[in-house]
């Protein structure tokens, strides 16, 4: 886990992240998976069912996570991470009422 003022980012630490998703329901979690495609690269909030594993024992945090409490932060860690709001998306599903 790294830590900034306002992120957090877990690899290879799941319990760390799932402590960090219970304690921040109102948070919210950057998946980056990496490559060109916009849609691979997903802001979610933290309380989304689709950042929970379909398997168990599947490993959450191989894939980076940024989190944050603060939406403008992440967003602008997901612009410098990515090379620009075109390189990531938000979450059809739980950010559908946003």
């Amino acid at each position: 886990m790294s830590n900034t003022s306002k992120l957090v980012t877990f690899r290879n630490d799941d319990a760390g992240y799932r402590r960090w998703r219970r304690a921040h329901p109102r948070g919210y979690v950057l998946n980056l998976f990496g490559g060109a495609d916009a849609r691979e690269n997903v802001l979610h909030r933290a309380s989304c069912d689709d950042l929970t594993p379909k398997l168990i024992n599947q490993s959450t945090t191989s894939v980076p996570k940024v989190c944050s409490d603060d939406r403008t932060a992440i967003d602008a860690e997901a612009d410098q991470l990515r090379g620009g709001r075109d390189r990531w998306t938000i979450c059809d599903h739980c950010f559908r009422w946003a």
